[in-house]
């Protein structure tokens, strides 16, 4: 079988919808800049709108995102880097994250005289692995990193010149960052309700793209709660937890909405606890945003692609954050003439975010009910439907981790049946004493059961279309 593929129209525009892959063919430029953040590329924009004269050499730039597939990749080298002099990549995650295509670029910049390759981290813990990765010297990149992460006009300005001159073959200056306030507070008011803490990336703000700040510290208002915003570079800077954490606390929040990537902690920290959200112990929310465009969510089966998955799931999920909803979609907004490449921003969804702020809303009500009034439920899974597989997990001992819970429960206040199960064995065979998923159980006696009143009622709140469907297929 062979793969459909395509020219895109404008580089980086959103991926079509029948499958086919979009080969990229940017114009030729002497300086190219690949990025995993649609702020980079827009913050740049911004700066050669306001001052066109900043660089002599042509400049072209790329979402990552675009350049997904092995075929694409080399399409693109072919096509748009046989005369670039200069390329500089900004990677948001580890090399694994796009490993074909740094192998390209490598093999690009020994092909002649004069190519500068570097490769920039988005976080200080991999900005060493992947500075080795280009043939510029260390200092220089770990220097641009730095700016990049910083971002600002002036940062960038001397990221800019930097490249300018790296083109010429002539010695850059030494970038030196500017530092700017991190964390940073944003529209914070004096109101009446429970007060909530918002953090997203600060390069959101210097990308102008602020949009989904605005809409979900409105939709928190909306609830009658009392939102605290705040700019961040990273949640994994030591100096930055530190601020938020101080901030916090003196505005005795009483849960945190996140927006940002990655997890506060390092993946070999992993388990070991997350101390910033420790400090201020309330529950934490993850809020996330999908690289792609509503309509291309709506049309797919999948949801989140796998970049997205990875960065703002499973990873905060190391921090112990609790998943919500997509709260904003990344959407094509114009195409700058100066890059040549589409540019996007995070269009929030209202409904969504109503969603959401009902969730914080509910979670502090939560941690405000005395502890013997909670009503906790621990799901098991058990696919396929056989009980022998019943809180299966590869490489873990699911049973045992949940005998260990429920005395945490039971030490902690929690109304817990006794006696406990002794261990994860105990615990299997009182699951099996009932009925389960399996339809071999059937004639046993039910654990507990629903109120059939209580079924029809939540049945009921579903939306018309979902059950129709729902009865369509299982009747």
């Amino acid at each position: 079988m062979v793969a459909m593929h395509r020219l895109a129209t404008i580089p980086g525009a959103p991926e079509p919808a029948d499958g086919s892959l979009p080969f990229v063919e940017q114009e030729a430029a002497e300086m190219v800049l690949l990025s995993s953040a649609d702020t980079d590329l827009a913050a740049v924009a911004a700066l050669l709108d306001e001052d066109p004269r900043l660089i002599e050499g042509s400049l072209r730039a790329l979402n990552l995102a675009a350049l997904g597939h092995p075929a694409v990749i080399d399409h693109y080298v072919a096509i748009t880097l046989p005369e670039a002099k200069v390329v500089l990549v900004r990677l948001l995650g580890g090399r694994g994250h796009w490993s074909y295509g740094l192998e390209r670029l490598q093999a690009w910049s020994r092909s002649a005289e004069g190519r500068t390759l570097l490769v920039l981290a988005g976080t200080a813990d991999e900005e060493l692995a992947l500075a080795e990765l280009g043939n510029a010297p260390a200092d220089l990149t770990l220097a641009l990193a730095g700016c990049l992460r910083e971002g600002g006009t002036t940062n960038l300005r001397q990221v800019l010149r930097c490249l300018d001159r790296l083109r010429l073959r002539q010695p850059p200056l030494m970038p030196v960052v500017e530092r700017a306030p991190d964390p940073l507070p944003h529209d914070w008011r004096n109101e009446p309700g429970a007060r909530v803490g918002v953090i997203l990336y600060r390069a959101q703000r210097q990308a102008g793209d602020t949009g989904l700040m605005e809409a979900t510290l409105g939709a928190l208002r909306q609830r009658g709660l009392a939102p605290r915003g705040l700019w961040v570079s990273s949640l994994r800077d030591a100096a930055v937890q530190e601020g938020v954490a101080d901030l916090y606390r003196r505005e005795a929040v009483a849960a945190v909405l996140c927006g940002t990537g990655f997890a506060s902690v390092r993946f070999e920290e992993a388990g070991l606890g997350a101390p910033l959200w420790e400090r201020l112990d309330v529950p934490v929310l993850q809020m996330l945003c999908s690289a792609r465009g509503r309509s291309a969510w709506q049309e797919s089966s999948i949801g989140l692609g796998p970049l997205d998955l990875s960065l703002q799931v499973v990873l905060p999920e190391l921090d112990g954050r609790l998943t919500t909803r997509v709260a904003a979609f990344k959407e094509w907004t114009a195409s700058d003439p100066n890059l040549g490449t589409a540019l996007h921003r995070a269009e929030p969804d209202q409904q969504r975010l109503g969603w959401i702020g009902e969730l914080v809303e509910r979670w502090i009500e939560l941690a405000r009910t005395p502890v013997e009034h909670r009503r906790v439920a621990l799901v098991l899974a058990n696919y396929p439907t056989r009980n022998a597989r019943l809180a299966n997990g590869v490489g873990l001992d699911t049973p045992a981790s949940v005998v260990l819970m429920l005395r945490w429960l039971a030490e902690a206040g929690y109304a817990v049946v006794e006696p406990l199960p002794a261990d994860g064995d105990g615990l299997i065979q009182r699951l099996l004493a009932g009925r389960t998923n399996d339809p071999e159980s059937g004639h046993r006696p039910p654990l507990t059961h629903l109120p059939l009143t209580s079924y029809l009622s939540w049945y009921g709140s579903l939306p018309l279309a979902g059950r129709e469907r729902l009865e369509r297929t299982d009747g």
